[in-house]
């Protein structure tokens, strides 16, 4: 018998980023319940956008992805999910 795959989510969650706080990269975790267009970006206290993470197609489950800060300065960020037009946002602390 071969292994089974697990099943879709049932919902959409943005789990918060690990490690948070981080010193230069993390990693940002979310679930869909089918195949949609997603994206996922980060946006600096002030509101601007300062990169994005995911801006495609992804199959129904887990996904993630790693953000890299190598040059941006302390402090807090937002992470911002949205697909199928559900908004969620997490808060990541960004210290060196």
């Amino acid at each position: 018998l071969g292994a089974s795959q697990p099943p879709a989510p049932q919902g959409y969650e943005l789990r918060q980023n690990t490690p948070n706080p981080f010193s230069s990269v993390t990693t940002i975790s979310y679930d869909i319940p089918s195949a949609m267009h997603v994206r996922v970006s980060v946006y600096d206290v002030l509101g601007r956008e300062v990169g994005v993470l995911e801006n495609a197609l992804r199959e129904a489950g887990r996904h993630s992805a790693g953000f890299e800060a190598p040059q941006m300065p302390n402090g807090i960020y937002m992470c911002r999910f949205e697909a199928a037009g559900i908004v969620k946002n997490i808060r990541m602390l960004l210290l060196r």
